[in-house]
């Protein structure tokens, strides 16, 4: 019974999403694909109760006729799922295999984006330890030319008054 509302499930799931947009708009299309349905799930019907009921009786000409049109059915919706099944793994395995790649891209984004950063850092105290070192040529340049002032050997200074 469950295998039966499983089928009918993944037979509906089919069929909404096979069924064209252009069908809605059109009742005569609608009708005929419901009747489809009905067909379908009847044979479908007859399937899983005819496997129940065939332990039990004997099947005469009639029946088995309908099973054979029921496992036909059958067969084609057996079919059916599994190709739809190879479609969801090889759709499973593309968006792991995207998943991946963008994982991998965005590690790789990371890692560039550090490596620029400490790129840019380290031109930028590039061009700070230039600019000092040029400053200090410059200042020791024109402190040459002055007398050298030691630490503690200038006038003595006011520091402010108390009042």
């Amino acid at each position: 019974m469950y295998k039966l509302k499983y089928y009918l499930y993944i037979l509906l799931f089919l069929i909404f999403v096979n069924f064209p947009n252009k069908g809605f708009s059109d009742n005569h299309n609608l009708k005929e694909v419901i009747e489809l349905i009905q067909k379908d799930l009847k044979t479908l019907e007859r399937a899983v109760y005819s496997e129940n009921l065939s332990s039990s009786q004997q099947s005469n000409d009639t029946t088995g006729n309908i099973d054979q049109n029921s496992e036909e059915v059958l067969t084609r919706h057996l079919l059916k799922l599994s190709e739809i099944e190879k479609q969801f793994q090889e759709l499973t395995n593309k968006f792991e295999e995207i998943n991946f790649k963008i994982d991998k891209l965005s590690s790789r984004l990371s890692k560039v984006q550090a490596d620029n950063q400490l790129r840019f850092q380290q031109l930028e105290e590039g061009k700070q330890i230039n600019n000092l070192s040029e400053n200090q040529q410059l200042s020791s340049l024109s402190n040459e030319n002055e007398e050298k002032i030691l630490p503690g050997s200038s006038q003595p200074q006011d520091l402010g008054s108390i009042s």
